[in-house]
């Protein structure tokens, strides 16, 4: 009897939330359990979904929308001097809803969103897998990531500064690693892979690439 081929699997929350990495609060408080070999660290800003309430969640919607940390960047030459800002979700007031336009699939999300709690419950994985999409608001590299982080964490950089200034708690930061075994003590993997990165992905409080 020949079996029936088993189904290849879907993205799941838990394999998501695998690659958040750690939150930068219990990183900044237990330092000493950073890695420290080299490799690369990606920043990004995955806010937890506060509740199933329906109400809580188009709270929550808007204030993804609102307070994802948006990219400028400043063109300047000897003619212009242009500041652009982009947010993946169009400006705060257009009415779009995460960057949807079309009145009739709003409509269509908010019905979920109105509608029993299972539909909200898968509603909200779906949602938090696309979190998982969103642009990582800071990539780098180190020889050894806790000497670098800690310079992070004690200011020695502007990437804290930046996520104040941008008012979203640092509750909603993740950190995950990618170690880089190749290429110690000269970093020339992780410096390349760091670049890849940064220009595919455009992080927010990236300066500059590579």
């Amino acid at each position: 009897m020949i079996k029936p081929a088993k189904e290849y699997s879907s993205i799941n929350i838990d394999g998501i939330r695998s690659i958040r990495g750690h939150c930068l609060r219990k990183l900044m408080r237990g330092k000493n359990k950073i890695p420290d070999y080299a490799g690369i660290y990606v920043w990004r800003y995955w806010p937890d979904i506060p509740s199933l309430d329906s109400d809580n969640l188009k709270d929550f919607i808007k204030e993804l929308q609102y307070k994802f940390p948006q990219h400028l960047e400043n063109i300047k030459n000897s003619r212009v001097d242009i500041s652009v800002k982009r947010t993946p979700f169009g400006s705060k007031n257009d009415g779009r809803l995460l960057g949807i336009k079309s009145e009739n699939k709003i409509n269509k999300i908010l019905k979920i969103l109105d509608g029993d709690e299972d539909s909200r419950q898968v509603f909200a994985h779906t949602l938090e897998i696309l979190i998982s999409s969103f642009p990582p608001i800071y990539i780098g590299k180190a020889d050894n990531l806790q000497e670098r982080l800690t310079d992070h964490f004690e200011y020695r950089t502007d990437v804290l500064r930046n996520i104040e200034g941008a008012d979203i708690s640092i509750e909603n930061v993740y950190i995950s690693f990618i170690k880089d075994d190749l290429s110690n003590p000269n970093m020339e993997i992780s410096t390349g892979i760091e670049e890849i990165l940064q220009r595919l992905t455009n992080p927010v409080f990236t300066k500059r690439y590579g």
